[in-house]
């Protein structure tokens, strides 16, 4: 398994990643604030792709904007769900944030992914019902960073 930074190459699998995951993990809404990201935040929002034998399967990044860190557009091909991909990524950007001497690290993500977020220390800060749109709620997580558990295996 390659972990490398996403390029414009990448593009067209990001997009189908994107769309495995839908309306599972996002609602279809969500497709033209992903496409933005994916064109206007490369320069400052790093994002990176897990790729096995030249397909990607799994993407997500990392923010840092006024001393506030944060994860971004995680996601995982459904046919390697559960194999540890998102736990990978979300190591590797947490140990990156870590490093940063940030005031805190934050995630927004929804109801049904939140428990992964919980297994690396987030906390429930609250929600918005149909943020993303209709039955796809908004959970805001916090992480101290030190309270930053070692995120090795």
């Amino acid at each position: 398994m390659l972990l490398r930074t996403y390029g414009p190459a990448d593009h067209e699998q990001i997009i189908g990643l994107f769309l495995l995951n839908t309306p599972r993990y996002f609602h279809p809404q969500e497709l033209q604030y992903f496409r933005h990201f994916l064109k206007e935040n490369m320069d400052t929002d790093p994002y990176y792709v897990l790729e096995e034998n030249g397909l990607v399967v799994a993407s997500g990044g990392y923010y840092i904007k006024n001393n506030v860190g944060g994860l971004s557009w995680f996601m995982v091909h459904p046919d390697h769900h559960r194999k540890g991909l998102g736990s990978q990524l979300a190591r590797h950007h947490l140990q990156i944030l870590k490093d940063s001497n940030l005031d805190k690290i934050v995630v927004d993500t929804s109801q049904l992914v939140y428990p992964f977020y919980e297994k690396f220390g987030f906390v429930l800060l609250g929600t918005t019902l149909n943020h993303w749109g209709p039955g796809m709620h908004l959970y805001s997580m916090e992480l101290e960073p030190q309270i930053i558990r070692d995120f090795a295996d």
